[in-house]
């Protein structure tokens, strides 16, 4: 059904406003709805805002006691209601639980039921309460011309009672106004979201949800709303795309887990070109965090193009503290701004901000959708203590979230009432969900901690919902816990993980916690920790046993939330191990046997993963004397249960708080089975056949346990040994290792050494191009007699000019290079130790003509232009400019371009 209120849709309201308004329905009273989300409920909604009245509302799915927990803080004058229900196409009549719910209110003068998806006319004289009852269409049937009128109000007159859900005890009333509620839902629709008339939003939500009340405030400027009330997911996956493409919808939203559950029914469909949901250009998600994988999702097969809106914030501010923008890029993962009028932080623990690590998010302005106050605390201190007591003048909101310092977008980590505590350090559960869920084994899961007895410390248990065809084995065990160490840190790795049958939820799509259950045991005594665990146990450690029999005589078998609670002993009792079971012994015999010596918990014949017994029993008692004497009798007796001769044994187990993997086993009614049965469980007299085969046995079966134990130890000393030998094997192996790579590191350097030896000795004064045809004859110097004499300056062989070869200092860098007229003194050598009176003159001589030969030459350097070409290239003269090929300093070879502008390839240093 669609709605924009057109003017028929206005008088609808208009006459449900005048309807109230005859019953004496005005400013200060509540109008509650026990209703679906349907037109009527929009309509009534809107018809008590318009008389100056506050709205309160209730699911269909809500129970009796949940709804009076609500609605008997509120003491409403009128009630809408309707008189049957659908869900996933299953009919519910509703007649005793509105009986139950109108007989426990005493301030209700009118009930206002409406004939919702039934073909058949309602008989009001079905109800016990029929003398309150009117249906809808009589309740406004005199007011047919009635005009849109509304009562002025204040800018903080109450608009919704809302109610928070009820986690640490009966659930908050929350007032909020209506300048503060509509001021805030305006803001994000249309600034945050760019909202427009002729947008069209599907939000899937039911009317114990706060988006209900957010969704309705989507017509205020004349868009389109589109009304669903049904399973979301059941019987048809994708009855909702078919929704959204009927209905042409623009902006859609749902809780994050719908969107998951379409990626898990099948990840590779393309709903968007399927189904035709191209004109969907905003996607919101709320409820939970919505995981980075389902972001490439939607924009891959839902919604691609769209702008995705994680959205987070709450009842208590009946809005968004962050979410989306248009005009930000998405990151996957996190919300992507704070919206306006938030000035939100991350506090640690001392209460500093802190980003790009977990906190907990507070905000440090007022915002004008804050509760006005609480119903029934008039000091104000339930108000004060539930966001203000943490982090004192700061609204601390209970969720943990980690600040992007690069991006400014949050990512949300779940609350923190849900949060784990190992060691010290806290964690948010969102961190292990974020892990598990990649595991295509795992269909969901839910995590706990619980506080470990006589420690400060707390251990975390996995319950994990398996895939069809999936078998929590030892393999995938492991791989969960080794991806969580890897992904997260070693303290996220649960203790425990147990497979159960299902995951319980709230009606918004989020997961039950064990503050949840708390206050259903308070009354019997102080509650050190309680969980659901999804097969409907209550797991419960209270202070004393006293108190434990006393929670599990008054809850055992009720009802929380649809679900049935079974509460059991299990950290003040004793488990008994025992042996050699028949494969014909089932659970329920073993029950049935073992509560011969006390009250038993829990009997389960062990079976693997594929569901065969493996001829091991867990038994359970409530009391360790019933589990010890069980012991006894069955160690100092022959115990047969069956026609099976074997006789039990039985050793002590601790007793645990979990499945252990043992799954529930039904065993078949075989001829066999009644055969084994016919003779019940005994203990054979001492003169019969029966015991003296039980005793042999038992004898036999404690010598091979010995022998067991024997080989168990030789077994574990052969182990060490060959633990031992492979760790000599491999210091071997590495220093073998070693050794080679030592030796090619000494070849390599004797390789080099080599080439540096052979380089040095090719090397000597730079050649000189005299010209084509070299210098004339009479220009090439005689020999100098040094030759046969010791090098004044190095000691080296003569140069190949029959000069020996000069030790010259090092190259002085370009930055570092003297005037022309200083750098002829640079290059004299100086005296040498072997030498105190300074160079022979025939040395002197030789350089002098050696410098001549530079200036006379006429092939290269005798004629001006060839002598001003050089000054050009080489300022100072060619032999001023002259760089040795080999520096003496070692920086690299050549130091630079030599005497002719040739650059030397580039070496490493050496020293």
């Amino acid at each position: 059904m669609t709605m924009n209120l057109l003017p028929s849709q206005a008088t609808d309201v208009a006459k449900v406003a005048a309807a109230l308004r005859s019953l004496g329905v005005g400013k200060g009273d509540v109008v509650c709805g026990f209703m679906p989300n349907a037109y009527e409920t929009i309509v009534s909604a809107l018809g008590t805002a318009a008389i100056g009245a506050a709205w309160s509302s209730a699911s269909l799915d809500f129970g009796p006691g949940g709804v009076l927990d609500r609605f008997k803080q509120v003491k409403p004058k009128v009630i809408f209601t309707v008189n049957a229900t659908t869900y996933k196409r299953k009919l519910f009549d509703l007649r005793r639980k509105v009986d139950e719910i109108v007989s426990e209110l005493p301030t209700l003068e009118k009930v206002i039921l409406i004939n919702y998806k039934s073909a058949l006319p309602v008989n009001l004289s079905d109800y016990k309460c029929k003398e309150k009852l009117a249906m809808y269409e009589d309740f406004v049937a005199n007011f047919s011309g009635a005009k849109p009128s509304y009562e002025r109000v204040p800018f903080g007159h109450p608009l919704f009672v809302m109610f928070s859900s009820g986690t640490t005890g009966v659930p908050k009333a929350m007032v909020h106004t209506v300048g503060g509620t509509l001021l805030k839902h305006l803001e994000e629709h249309l600034i945050q979201n760019d909202a427009r008339q002729q947008d069209s939003m599907f939000f899937y939500t039911t009317c114990g949800w706060m988006m209900w009340n957010w969704s309705i405030s989507f017509l205020a400027f004349g868009s389109r709303l589109i009304l669903y009330d049904e399973s979301p997911l059941e019987p048809d996956h994708y009855v909702i795309p078919k929704i959204i493409s009927d209905s042409k919808a623009t902006i859609i939203g749902m809780g994050a887990q719908l969107y998951d559950r379409f990626e898990k029914i099948d990840a590779k469909r393309n709903l968007c070109k399927e189904f035709g949901l191209g004109a969907v250009r905003l996607v919101l998600s709320t409820g939970s965090p919505l995981k980075e994988a389902i972001f490439r999702y939607i924009n891959a097969k839902l919604a691609p193009g769209a702008v995705i809106g994680s959205i987070s914030g709450g009842t208590d501010i009946i809005g968004c503290f962050m979410g989306a923008t248009l005009s930000k890029s998405v990151i996957p993962g996190q919300c992507t701004v704070p919206y306006l009028g938030h000035e939100i932080k991350s506090f640690n623990p001392r209460g500093e901000a802190i980003q790009d690590q977990q906190g907990e998010l507070v905000c440090l302005t007022p915002f004008p959708s804050m509760p006005s106050h609480f119903l029934n605390d008039t000091d104000g201190s339930r108000y004060s203590k539930a966001y203000f007591e943490r982090f004192p003048g700061v609204w601390a909101h209970g969720d943990y979230c980690i600040i992007d310092s690069a991006t400014g977008g949050i990512t949300m980590l779940g609350r923190s009432d849900a949060t784990l505590n190992r060691g010290g350090v806290r964690m948010g559960t969102a961190e292990i969900y974020n892990v598990v869920d990649t595991f295509a084994e795992i269909a969901d899961s839910i995590v706990v901690g619980r506080q470990i007895p006589q420690e400060k410390d707390e251990e975390i248990l996995l319950f994990v919902k398996l895939s069809p065809g999936s078998v929590l084995d030892d393999h995938l065990r492991l791989a969960i816990c080794k991806t969580i160490r890897e992904r997260q840190s070693p303290r996220h790795v649960p203790n425990k993980i147990i497979p159960i049958a299902d995951i319980p939820y709230t009606n918004s799509g989020k997961k039950l916690k064990e503050d949840e259950l708390k206050e259903l045991f308070k009354t019997h005594g102080e509650v050190a920790e309680c969980y659901l665990s999804g097969k409907g146990f209550a797991f419960v450690n209270m202070d004393t046993r006293a108190h434990a029999e006393s929670a599990k005589e008054a809850l055992d078998g009720t009802q929380h939330r649809g679900r049935t609670l079974r509460v059991r002993f299990a950290m003040h009792g004793a488990a008994v191990r025992v042996k050699e079971l028949s494969h014909t012994v089932s659970n329920e015999m073993l029950y049935n046997v073992f509560s011969n010596f006390g009250e038993v918990e829990r009997a389960i014949h062990v079976v693997d993963e594929k569901g065969r017994p493996t001829g091991e029993g867990i038994i359970e008692f409530e009391r360790k004397p019933a589990a010890n004497e069980a012991i006894a009798q069955i160690r100092d007796k022959v115990f047969l249960i069956t026609a099976c001769p074997k006789p039990l044994v039985a050793e002590p187990v601790e007793a645990k708080d979990e499945d252990d993997g043992l799954f529930e086993r039904n065993v078949p009614r075989t001829p066999q089975l009644q055969k084994e049965r016919e003779v019940g469980p005994r203990f054979p007299p001492q003169n019969t056949f029966e015991f003296a085969y039980g005793q042999k046995w038992k004898e036999l079966y404690e010598v091979e346990k010995q022998r067991r134990a024997l080989l168990e130890d030789e077994l574990r000393e052969g182990r060490k040994r060959l633990e031992a030998d492979m760790e000599i094997a491999y210091q071997d192996y590495q220093a073998q290792m070693l050794r080679e790579d030592l030796q090619r590191r000494q070849q390599e350097l004797e390789r080099l050494e080599a080439a540096r030896r052979e380089r040095m000795s090719n090397m000597g004064p730079p050649s000189i191009n005299m010209g084509r045809g070299g210098p004339p004859p009479h220009m090439v110097p005689p020999p100098f007699q040094s030759q046969q004499q010791p090098n004044p300056f190095s000691g080296g062989p003569p140069g190949p000019f029959g000069v020996p070869s000069l030790a010259v200092p090092p190259p002085t860098h370009h930055h570092q290079q003297q005037h022309p007229q200083h750098q002829q003194q640079q290059f004299a050598p100086p005296p040498q130790q072997g030498n105190p009176n300074g160079p022979r003159p025939n040395v002197i001589e030789g350089v002098q003509r050696l410098l001549q030969l530079f200036k006379n030459d006429d092939g290269r350097g005798a004629g001006p232009g060839n002598q001003q070409n050089m000054q050009q290239n080489h300022p100072g003269g060619a032999f001023n400019n002259y760089q040795p090929r080999y520096g003496a300093s070692g920086d690299h070879y050549g130091g630079g371009s030599d005497a002719f502008g040739n650059q030397p390839p580039m070496k490493r240093e050496r020293r």
